[in-house]
């Protein structure tokens, strides 16, 4: 799994992840997420690359979606079909603001 993070000049943070997120790498996505979190500021998570969408993935986009919220910000996620289908299926959708390509 890789992780990289654009930040363009309109002030937001563009965190893309590549690769299966299970239960051993959606952790180095939470850590990136809390990091570019800290600070008040719109996020776009693209998943468009992720082959895989475990358990411990959906948590932590729920939890990073929980904290924004507390700032008045919004996450955005960018992803494929089958990714999308796990958001709704977990709920985490109705929390977080999917964009399907």
């Amino acid at each position: 799994m890789l992780v990289t993070v654009d930040e363009p000049a309109d002030g937001y943070a563009v965190v893309r992840v590549t690769g299966d997120l299970d239960v051993v790498t959606a952790p180095q996505m939470g850590r990136c997420l809390s990091e570019w979190t800290a600070t008040p500021r719109t996020v776009l998570l693209d998943l468009r690359a992720v082959s895989f969408l475990g358990c411990a993935a959906l948590a932590i986009i729920d939890a990073t979606s929980a904290v924004m919220s507390t700032h008045g910000e919004r996450l955005l996620v960018a992803c494929s079909r089958s990714v999308r289908r796990s958001l709704q299926v977990s709920g985490v959708d109705r929390r977080v603001t999917v964009l399907s390509v």
